[in-house]
């Protein structure tokens, strides 16, 4: 995933029935082999925070997170909580890996370039 583009996400819920309220998170985590069961791994970014990061409210079935908003070489986790009662709720989590731009690169030339046919 590349940090300086959008990231657009899609939450659904099947089979819901009655009023459900829904809410995203973002956890940002210590390191690329963090394990998103170990809260000492993980940072939760504060809601005022990711609110600032999004188009999109945080209560909206969507996620859109603009662009530049996300380090390089980072690993994340989105969630998405449908709540039934502030007690009572289903969780799905997004884990992904921000790209690390690229390093020590070179221009490439291609010279006495042929068709083969």
């Amino acid at each position: 995933m590349d940090p300086g583009e959008k990231l657009v996400l899609e939450g659904s819920c099947r089979d819901c029935y009655g009023r459900i309220k829904f809410e995203w998170g973002l956890l940002k985590y210590n390191s690329l082999t963090a394990d998103e069961n170990n809260a000492s791994t993980n940072e939760l970014i504060p809601r005022e925070q990711f609110e600032n990061m999004l188009f999109t409210p945080l209560q909206s079935l969507n996620v859109a997170i603009k662009p530049n908003q996300l380090a390089a070489n980072t690993k994340y986790s989105l969630r998405i909580r449908g709540y039934r009662s502030p007690s009572v709720y289903g969780e799905s989590l997004y884990v992904f890996i921000t790209n690390h731009p690229p390093v020590n690169g070179n221009n490439m030339h291609i010279n006495n370039c042929y068709n083969i046919s």
